[in-house]
């Protein structure tokens, strides 16, 4: 059996700590939660899931691209881009 200095070991067991850690809040932010039990605030969507999905209040295709458009152009207005005519 190979023998490692202290160091060595120090380091593997601080390193295996860390993934415990790691590996733990993963499995926390995954975790299935009975929406009746949640305390937590509502499901955040998130803007990118609604680009190009009709969504109830459009009334036409054109409704649906019209905001896609609108909110990927704010998108790249809020990364500091310049739009030009």
């Amino acid at each position: 059996m190979p023998v490692f200095s202290q160091t060595i070991v120090s380091e593997f067991e601080s390193h295996a700590s860390k993934l415990r850690e790691a590996a733990r809040a993963r499995r926390d932010a995954v975790q299935l939660r009975a929406t009746c039990n949640d305390k937590t605030d509502g499901a955040v969507v998130d803007i990118r899931d609604t680009l190009g999905v009709r969504m109830p209040e459009d009334k036409w295709q054109g409704c649906t691209n019209l905001r896609t458009l609108r909110t990927l152009l704010s998108m790249v207005d809020d990364r500091g881009f310049e739009r030009y005519a």
